[in-house]
């Protein structure tokens, strides 16, 4: 098998081209074009900036803002956290007061000894 180059079909594209190039002309650019010309009034603008001000007390509150946000912290959680703690606390303490009762009541108590032993 052997391969032309340039091949058949590739001139045959060619030719099409170079027809379909021919027929741009001048002429039909004067026929099918336009021309649109955009122009500004002035070439000075105004450019106006806004932005906030913010006091000292404005950033406290809205860094208190966006912590309360991102942690989740209310009212509501600050009350049950005292609440948690505090139970905490209750089961501690009944703890310890339960460990020194048991100890104070094992230290007045003589050790039974086995038989046997003297």
């Amino acid at each position: 098998m052997s391969t032309k180059i340039p091949s058949q079909e590739s001139v045959k594209l060619r030719r099409y081209h170079k027809k379909w190039l021919e027929d741009l002309s001048a002429n039909y650019w004067k026929k099918n074009a336009i021309e649109v010309s955009i122009s500004m009034k002035s070439l000075i603008s105004t450019r106006i900036e806004v932005s906030p001000k913010f006091s000292f007390i404005d950033t406290i509150s809205a860094f208190g803002g966006l912590g309360g946000f991102l942690i989740g912290a209310s009212l509501v959680t600050v009350i049950e956290l005292a609440f948690f703690f505090r139970d905490m606390a209750s089961v501690f303490a009944n703890a310890l007061a339960k460990f020194f009762k048991s100890e104070q009541q094992n230290c007045c108590v003589p050790k039974k000894r086995k038989y046997g032993n003297t």
